[in-house]
This record gives C-alpha cells, sequence and structure tokens, in this order.
C-alpha cells in the first residue's frame, strides 16, 4: 500500500465511506485554493462509496486529478496511514469514528471539524475546526503553510497514547461484562 508521491510534497490522508456526510465535496474547491496559493500536497482518498464516481468528476472537472487520489476500498489502512503527513476527516457530522482513534493510536496528526465525539477522540493530536466552510479552509491553509501537523507530530508521545487506549479498552469491557452479568 501505497503512498508515492513527489518528493516534498504534503501527504493528506482521508479515510472513509464515500458518502455525502464526509463532506469531501466541500473540500475540494479547498485543495483549488491550496494549489492556488502554491502549497506542494497530494490528498489521498482511501475508501468507496455511493459519492466515488461524483467525487471523481468533480476532481477532474478542477484540474485536480495529480493532486486527489482515490486508491479504493483497501483491507488494512494502517500502511497509508504510517505514510501520511495527516489525516483530515471533514465530516459534516459522525458519532465517534473509529478511524480518529486509529490514527491517534499511530501517531498520524489529526485534521477534522467538530462533530459529536472529535475533540475527545482527537485530543492534543490534531485540531478540531467549527464545522464551517470558511473556517475549514482557512484552518487547512494554516495547518498545510505553517506545518502544524509536523508540530503536532513531534509532540506525540506513543506510551501515553498506548496507556489511554488500554484503560480505554478495560473500561469497555468491564462495562460489557456488567451489562452481560
Amino acid at each position: 500500500a501505497v503512498i508515492s508521491p513527489l518528493s516534498g510534497e504534503i501527504k493528506i490522508l482521508t479515510v472513509c465511506r464515500l458518502e455525502a456526510e464526509k463532506g469531501l465535496f466541500r473540500c475540494i474547491p479547498m485543495m483549488k485554493a491550496c494549489e492556488k496559493q502554491g502549497i506542494s500536497f497530494v490528498w489521498h482518498i482511501v475508501g468507496d462509496g455511493a459519492e466515488r464516481e461524483k467525487l471523481e468528476k468533480a476532481v477532474m472537472e478542477n484540474g485536480l486529478s495529480e493532486r486527489i487520489i482515490f486508491h479504493g476500498a483497501v483491507e488494512n489502512p494502517y500502511p497509508y496511514m504510517k505514510q501520511a503527513d495527516f489525516f483530515f476527516l471533514p465530516s459534516f457530522h459522525e458519532a465517534a469514528p473509529l478511524v480518529l482513534e486509529e490514527a491517534k493510536l499511530l501517531g498520524l496528526p489529526i485534521l477534522t471539524t467538530e462533530t459529536l465525539s472529535a475533540r475527545t477522540l482527537v485530543g492534543d493530536l490534531g485540531i478540531v475546526c467549527q464545522n464551517d466552510d470558511t473556517v475549514l479552509e482557512a484552518t487547512l491553509l494554516d495547518f498545510l503553510k505553517e506545518k502544524r501537523y509536523e508540530t503536532i507530530r513531534n509532540q506525540y508521545d506513543k506510551d501515553a497514547i498506548l496507556r489511554e487506549w488500554e484503560h480505554r479498552k478495560a473500561e469497555m469491557v468491564k462495562a460489557v461484562r456488567a451489562v452481560l452479568s
């Protein structure tokens, strides 16, 4: 699995179902704005869904086929996560997306929109911005220009994240046992 962009390009990754609620369509003009500002990036999208053809068409119509790459559904997204500079989830609404936990466990900085549990899930390993197109675009531009993902990655404490995950897992097992008894 494999992200192989040109040297020096920022590698953005999204792993999700390609559905309207994931907010990917609204990001195509944002990515065009990033390109116009001279930011060198490739946005890798892993996943499949009902909106894939429409998204691919919009990418082509905006001349972003070299900047936005669709990888389709994959069994294991972790190799993509390992190679990315940051994880981007611009959803309009989410409950508790496991993919944010996975990105966090792998030390992948996160940029996501404010949804039900985003702040809790992201913690200190990313930025949760207001779920508004103008704010999201400004935050994305800042995240890229100022390389905020590098600052976040440098603060990553793998042991602390693993301890937190183990604690949450233990609490979940305890709750399930209580319900099943």
